[in-house]
């Protein structure tokens, strides 16, 4: 394969993660704790602008994020927090969670492995498992955006059912780990473009829905191609985001202490165990 076909196929799968990124990261919330007295009025504020909330939006955690997503400009969030809770509406989201995507849940595998020692989630994404091939010849290219909603809705989900055990408050973040592990780019060519369209517009749906829920993010074992494109673009990235991403080569080592150090072992999946 040419260096420019290897570049194009990396390229394109960098920039559906640097959307991802620059749209989800950060928690809202320094280190899940009380939120900050100053911000508390701002909070309010944008209360008495929205109504009619379901629980998952009404909390203090979930109106921060609106606020910290447009730096705390409260009738801009309060537009947001609106337009989500009418998108939610129009999805009727507890039934698009109950799709049945099984032939996805094997094709594109993530899952939930425990917990920090601060309460937040630890989501798995082996990303260099994922067929897009696959999905393109069972036909499944059409649910593939409501399956990646899911994944969205359960981060949500779980991290709002969670709380910090030492604190006691409650979490609204998770810790992602992407593993680009046996990235095939032969099976990026032949499935990735198909299916770059409904990734790009889920996430998208994730930019405008479901922002600030992820905490910190470790893309390990990533191509060399893919760490030199984050070095020139991370730049572009608001440093708050860029400080929560790290990314490690398939040839470093560094990963397995940084990951051993921020998750317990039996919340890390069995494919990492170190």
């Amino acid at each position: 394969m040419g260096v420019l076909q290897n570049f194009k196929v990396n390229y394109s799968l960098f920039l559906c993660l640097y959307i991802f990124f620059a749209s989800v990261a950060g928690d809202g919330v320094s280190n899940n704790s009380t939120i900050a007295a100053r911000q508390r009025e701002l909070i309010s504020q944008v209360r008495t602008q929205v109504s009619g909330l379901d629980d998952i939006l009404s909390t203090d955690q979930s109106l921060q994020r609106y606020l910290k997503l447009t730096n705390y400009n409260v009738q801009t969030a309060a537009s947001k927090i609106k337009q989500t809770a009418e998108w939610r509406r129009s999805k009727n989201i507890d039934n698009l969670i109950l799709d049945d995507v099984s032939l996805l849940s094997v094709t594109l595998p993530y899952e939930c492995t425990g917990k920090t020692a601060d309460g937040n989630p630890v989501f798995y994404i082996p990303l260099g498992k994922w067929n897009f091939r696959k999905v393109q010849r069972d036909r499944q290219n059409a649910r593939l955006q409501n399956y990646l909603t899911q994944l969205f809705e359960f981060n949500l989900r779980t991290a709002a059912k969670s709380v910090n055990p030492r604190t006691q408050e409650p979490v609204k973040s998770s810790v992602f780990i992407i593993d680009l592990q046996g990235l095939s780019i032969r099976q990026l060519l032949s499935g990735w473009g198909r299916s770059a369209r409904a990734v790009y517009q889920a996430l998208r749906t994730y930019e405008a829905h479901y922002p600030n829920t992820v905490k910190s993010w470790y893309v390990i074992r990533a191509p060399r191609n893919f760490r030199m494109m984050w070095f020139f673009l991370k730049r572009f990235v608001p440093a708050d985001v860029v400080s929560t991403v790290k990314i490690y080569s398939r040839w470093s080592i560094r990963w397995r202490s940084e990951l051993k150090s921020a998750i317990p072992k039996e919340s890390l999946p069995k494919e990492l165990y170190l």
